[in-house]
């Protein structure tokens, strides 16, 4: 007899007793976690349980505070300005050539903040392209923190010399500034003082590095993975800024329904992405053995399907003939954009969760032609469902323009309701488990869910830390692991048990160095 051991589970919490099944069941009905096997609790002990956890009314509070006053400073000095380009900032709102500098992470755009995530983003991810793509290293990517603090070692170099090396670039633009002729194209009032260029070489580094210190403190002592909460906190000014346009340009309009639309669409992309993310109807997936998040393909499809618009462009210009796309006319640019995304997006979904490596993972050995028919199963259906969601997220941008109605930025939406998620979560599994410590961090996405069976059928409590904006990102996302937190008492168990079910015997007799 199989039955939930999740602790929050509302089955649980009607009736005072965890919820039982046959052992042909999978999963909890109520609340989606893997069954395990034992002995069920009782209301006696599920109270004494309870109490020890965490005493009643226990909220994060303090860890809250950690991450909202991180943000409060990441913006702070995204706001700021570099000092002597008051100028320059005053001028920039009125558009032109100095819109070079419109970075989403800096309201004024030659903040200290200017350069921002970019170079932390870029080296995490050529460093993990590298670490795939060079047999010695693709251990590291999988074998806990060992491994990745290695990985480290390179990551932080790399993204220090990418910070540096925009720094100098945009450097060299304000010294031409300064340097522009009077009646030229760039205008005498515009120049900045000598010195400018040279403290831009030093600001802009520091600000990357205060990105790095302040998600550093929020993975530390705050609430939700670090970079995922910088990066909410820094789409706010964007978002607000479009959505105020939006606003102003409905106000504007004749259209009666284009508030309307504006709502709805909004309501719709975040509504969909939770329920998606969530796994439940209309987005559900039988868990056989185990579940894949979705979307499988993550968002990636939605910019493959513009990177790949811009091919036949791009190729013209290159050859000297001029291609433009929009001579398809609405309807046939967006048919194409949509078929696209729904190609890359069952493509993705297969390259990002190859069924023998998912089979390896979740059987813990190689897995026999009818599991892999089984899961071949699952992940086509898994593909299908997410691929759908993106294509609602495309179609709603493809459609609005047919309705002379402004749009917002649905995917900034569908991220940032990811985020709000996780942060949720945490939330309510910190009110039930208290001092929890990061025991291994996953970055696959599909071997997220078999470690927090193991870790349940060892009786550990998990939570899995940042999974839906990873689900998101999927392989383009290694800022953002998924952390597995566990009670501190169970730390070094936990972290036996998921080495023994994520990492294979070979990786572990000879790590590579």
């Amino acid at each position: 007899m199989k039955h939930c051991p999740n602790p929050d589970c509302r089955y649980r919490k009607r009736h005072g007793t965890d919820a039982e099944y046959q052992d042909g069941a999978t999963t909890c009905s109520d609340c989606g976690t893997v069954l395990v096997e034992g002995v069920v609790s009782r209301p006696e002990e599920l109270k004494k349980a309870s109490t020890a956890a965490a005493p009643l009314g226990v909220r994060p509070w303090g860890r809250l505070g950690i991450t909202v006053a991180c943000c409060a400073v990441f913006l702070v000095a995204s706001f700021t300005p570099l000092p002597g380009t008051e100028e320059l900032q005053r001028n920039l709102h009125q558009g032109g050539f100095l819109a070079l500098f419109n970075i989403v992470t800096s309201a004024p755009q030659l903040s200290l903040m200017a350069i921002g995530f970019t170079p932390i983003l870029y080296a995490f991810i050529l460093v993990e392209l590298f670490a795939l793509l060079v047999p010695g290293w693709r251990a590291l990517r999988i074998t806990g923190d060992e491994g990745r603090a290695n990985l480290r070692r390179f990551t932080i170099p790399v993204a220090a010399l990418i910070a540096v090396m925009q720094a100098v670039n945009l450097a060299n633009y304000l010294r031409g500034l300064g340097a522009g002729p009077r009646g030229g194209f760039i205008s005498y009032s515009l120049a900045v003082r000598p010195w400018v260029p040279w403290l831009a070489v030093i600001v802009f580094p520091l600000g990357t590095l205060l990105v790095a210190l302040l998600a550093a403190a929020i993975n530390r002592w705050g609430l939700g993975n670090g970079f995922s909460c910088l990066l909410l906190a820094s789409s706010f000014p964007a978002f607000g800024s479009s959505a105020f346009n939006a606003l102003m340009a409905v106000r504007g309009s004749s259209s009666s329904t284009g508030l309307l639309w504006l709502a709805a669409t909004a309501v719709a992309a975040c509504v969909l992405t939770s329920r998606a993310l969530a796994r439940k109807p209309p987005f559900s997936l039988e868990a056989t053995p185990f579940a894949l998040e979705i979307p499988p393909s993550g968002v990636d499809p939605l910019a493959v399907a513009a990177s790949l618009l811009m091919v036949p462009a791009t190729v013209g210009a290159f050859i000297g003939h001029s291609v433009d796309l929009h001579q398809l006319g609405s309807f046939g640019y967006s048919v194409s954009d949509l078929l696209l995304v729904a190609s890359s997006g069952v493509a993705l979904s297969l390259l990002y969760n190859q069924p023998r490596r998912v089979a390896q993972v979740w059987f813990g050995r190689g897995a026999s032609e009818s599991e892999l028919g089984t899961i071949r199963k699952q992940l086509a259906g898994a593909a299908l469902r997410g691929t759908a969601l993106l294509l609602v997220v495309a179609g709603l941008v493809a459609v609005t323009p047919w309705l002379n109605v402004p749009t917002i930025d649905l995917l900034l939406l569908v991220v940032a309701t990811a985020i709000a998620l996780d942060l949720g979560k945490e939330w309510t599994f910190r009110r039930s488990h208290r001092n929890l410590v990061p025991a291994w961090p996953v970055h696959r996405v599909y071997a997220v869910q078999p470690a927090l069976a193991a870790l349940g059928a060892a009786g550990i409590p998990a939570f899995p830390r940042g999974l839906h904006h990873r689900t998101l990102l999927q392989f383009f996302g290694p800022y953002v692991p998924v952390t597995l937190l566990v009670p501190a008492e169970k730390a070094e168990e936990a972290e036996r048990i998921v080495c023994a079910r994520l990492v294979p015997d070979s990786m572990k007799e000879a790590p590579p160095q």
